[in-house]
């Protein structure tokens, strides 16, 4: 007979995910290769070039874009990511409702109204968790 009682795992809740609608949408996404190996945390806001050489890689929202290129706010980091010298894959939520209190962008950097703009274009909205 199975064991229907045994525990299978653990659940840790984070508060990242805050509501229902939009519905939760995962991709993978292209992470561009830094040049000193970091680790991004669940819940990094992610800009994808739009142009230039890296177009279709994503970087944390707040990178300096280079002569020629622009970065949209498009994803946010579905899991914990270690970034080296070389691209990494890596599933990022694509649509969503998240707690703007539990996103990441670069040090030094403040989410704008104007990113939540952009980010609410492609499905991902923000509403607090202390509601």
């Amino acid at each position: 007979m199975s064991n229907y009682y045994r525990k299978v795992g653990e659940v840790e809740h984070d508060n990242l995910v805050t509501g229902l609608s939009p519905q939760v949408d995962v991709q993978v996404v292209t992470l561009l290769q830094l040049a000193q190996a970091a680790t991004y945390p669940k819940g990094t806001l992610l800009g994808v070039h739009t142009a230039g050489a890296k177009a279709g890689k994503c970087v944390i929202l707040g990178t300096a874009a280079g002569g020629g290129e622009v970065i949209e706010p498009a994803y946010v980091l579905a899991e914990e990511t270690a970034i080296g010298t070389a691209d990494v894959n890596a599933p990022a939520y694509s649509a969503g409702c998240f707690a703007p209190e539990h996103v990441t962008v670069a040090a030094g950097y403040t989410l704008t109204e104007a990113d939540m703009d952009d980010l609410r274009t492609r499905n991902i909205v923000f509403k607090t968790a202390f509601n």
